[in-house]
């Protein structure tokens, strides 16, 4: 066996590996090894740690088949290791301890492959002991000193000065699988963050490993941000030629924008969690953004005039990579360190204009990048928003004409009725009978079905819509609906109506009754009696007929799952409606919904509705419309 798993081909190794695995398997189950065990533990325990070691031939550029076949071999063998870990866990973490030393201390005369491999057994050894990376600083098992030890030895040891792509990228890898370390073993930061930011990290030759480090850096200021406070200047120093940014294409350019947005992101929070007063994070915040700012309005103002479309497109993209990087920034704001704490607010509130501003019809192209900065605005900001409501809705609905951006935006106004409640109504109000209006515009408008991402849009679209109408249910803003006047109102009640009815969709089906029910339950309470006339008239009969006609239609498997909890909104709406209508739903039922049946099933149904709760009602709806099916035929 270790013969065979020692071989110099992998392939040959590999025929065994899987067969070491179970024999480990198997050692584990023992009460306890034998002197010849021990051994045969010890022996192949080095195989392993020697066969992990990358081929002399890895290309680390461009990882081709016999990269991957490698990797996938590695991960066999990795297997093998955990599990001796978990057999032996003393004997595994001295041998790994001696060699990762031994290594280390002389690491300008080993080879990258051996150094590589130190590193690779630090970063596993820690899943071959079950060792929480979070808890690794308070351990005081000798498994876990050691383990802490190699690590704090890593970044002593000024390994990183290698440069090698292999020896670097698992340096970084470490860093951030054991970064809680760093909060108590502070002293070793300033080596670490050095060499983030020079060219062993961020400014490295490889590109591949300069992305990959960007990322983790961007891990590592959210990890350890609140002891990183000390660094912050000389960081953000370092990092400023990286956050420079340019519409043109570069080929010498260091990193690119969607490293950048990492990059950006981590000086957020470094700013946000800098160790000054909240005058000095709004000056940081405003030179960080201001530049971003003027290279944006350059851009805008020289759009219309290039002609070249490819040249067109990247300054497009390019204004949209700069809002994408200000909703960045936005990203380490919370409740305890606010916008408004920060004296923050009025920064973003000025961006949110400039780029509400660029929007136009003609400059369509940008939406999404507003939409995914306003998102954050919704997160971070609290009143300052409200007076820009009239313009935000009216600014999308002028160029939100399509399925996919009109769905995008129903999104963005569910999430600021459940942010801003009821008090959006006033700021909202002007703007809802336009928004109806768009929708309805867009729904009504011949669509070929047959392209699977038009029908996806679609239904999407659709559910945005009815997630918008139950928020403003949910959040006290009901006003709106009868906003847009009576014509409008009628057609909002009758598409929720036929939402309803459409059985090749459940979820629209479920989102449709559950909004409905909910609505006659708000209804019901005396605050919001107003809004009864315009149920009483348009809704609540219209529903019950819906109800019944659901679960008859074909399509509708009362055996499904997802036609169960349509069930269960219908069970909730003729509760909610008996709550509200009492005698005149019964009425109503037996004369136009169950009219026909035996009176032994109209007089059940009529008593488990009154009487049952939900979930028996919905039991017993499933029994009533299996009946009702064979009594009827299908809608």
């Amino acid at each position: 066996m270790l013969l065979c798993l020692s071989n110099e081909d992998n392939d040959v190794s590999g025929t065994v590996t899987e067969f070491c695995h179970q024999y480990v398997l198997l050692l584990k189950q023992l009460p306890q090894l034998g002197e010849q065990q021990r051994e045969l533990v010890k022996q192949l325990m080095f195989v392993v740690l020697n066969k992990y070691r990358l081929p002399d031939d890895y290309d680390h550029e461009r990882e081709g088949e016999n990269e991957a076949l490698f990797l996938e071999y590695r991960k066999e063998v990795k297997l093998i290791i955990t599990n001796l870990g978990m057999l032996d866990s003393n004997l595994l973490v001295a041998t790994i301890d001696s060699l990762v030393t031994d290594t280390l201390r002389n690491w300008q005369s080993r080879s990258h492959q051996v150094i590589e491999l130190a590193l690779s057994l630090v970063y596993i050894v820690g899943e071959a002991l079950t060792i929480n990376p979070g808890n690794l600083c308070a351990s005081t098992d000798e498994k876990a000193i050691k383990l802490k030890n190699m690590i704090l030895l890593v970044v002593a040891s000024g390994v990183s000065q290698s440069r090698h792509i292999a020896v670097n990228l698992e340096y970084f890898e470490i860093i951030c699988r054991y970064d809680k370390l760093f909060a108590t073993e502070t002293q070793a930061i300033p080596e670490v963050l050095a060499s983030f930011l020079d060219d062993r990290g961020v400014r490295h030759s490889s590109k591949r490993l300069r992305s990959r480090v960007v990322y983790l850096f961007a891990r590592f200021v959210k990890a350890q941000k609140s002891v990183l406070h000390e660094h912050v200047e000389t960081v953000l120093a370092q990092l400023a030629d990286l956050l420079a940014v340019n519409p043109q294409v570069d080929q010498d350019r260091l990193i690119t924008a969607e490293d950048q947005m990492f990059l950006y992101e981590a000086t957020g929070t470094l700013i946000v969690f800098g160790n000054f007063v909240p005058e000095k994070k709004k000056i940081y915040m405003e030179q960080l953004l201001g530049g971003l700012v003027g290279k944006f309005m350059d851009c805008l103002a020289a759009l219309p005039t290039i002609s070249d479309p490819e040249q067109k497109k990247l300054v497009v993209e390019f204004l949209n990579n700069i809002m994408a990087y200000t909703s960045r920034t936005t990203k380490a704001f919370s409740n305890q360190l606010s916008m408004q704490n920060c004296l923050c607010s009025g920064v973003f509130v000025q961006l949110m204009a400039t780029f509400l501003n660029a929007v136009t019809p003609e400059n369509n192209a940008l939406l999404d990048g507003l939409r995914q900065y306003l998102h954050r605005m919704v997160v971070c900001l609290e009143d300052e928003m409200l007076p820009y409501l009239p313009e935000i809705i009216s600014k999308f609905l002028s160029v939100a004409n399509d399925l996919k951006a009109l769905q995008d935006f129903l999104i963005l106004m569910q999430q600021l009725l459940a942010k801003y409640k009821s008090n959006i109504v006033p700021h909202m109000q002007g703007q809802m009978p336009q928004l109806f209006a768009t929708f309805f515009a867009v729904l009504d408008a011949p669509h070929d079905l047959s392209d699977e991402t038009v029908s996806r849009d679609l239904t999407y679209m659709k559910r945005a819509y009815l997630q918008m109408l139950n928020a403003s249910v949910t959040h006290d803003a009901l006003d709106l609906w009868t906003a847009g006047g009576a014509d409008m109102l009628q057609k909002l009640i009758a598409s929720l109506v036929g939402f309803c009815l459409q059985p090749q969709d459940h979820t629209t089906q479920r989102q449709s009754f559950g909004t409905i029910q909910k609505l006659i339950a708000v209804v019901g309470k005396a605050e919001k009696a107003h809004h009864r006339s315009w149920v009483d008239e348009l809704l609540w009969k219209q529903t019950v007929v819906a109800c019944f006609q659901a679960p008859t239609m074909e399509g509708f498997d009362l055996t499904d799952a997802q036609c169960a909890l349509v069930l269960h909104e219908i069970a909730q709406c003729f509760r909610q409606i008996f709550a509200l209508k009492g005698d005149e739903f019964v009425s109503f039922v037996v004369g136009n919904c169950l009219n026909g049946l035996p009176q032994q099933r109209i007089d059940e149904f009529i008593q488990l509705t009154k009487n049952s709760d939900g979930k028996q009602l919905q039991k017993y709806l499933k029994k009533f419309f299996v009946e009702l099916r064979q009594l009827r035929p299908s809608s």
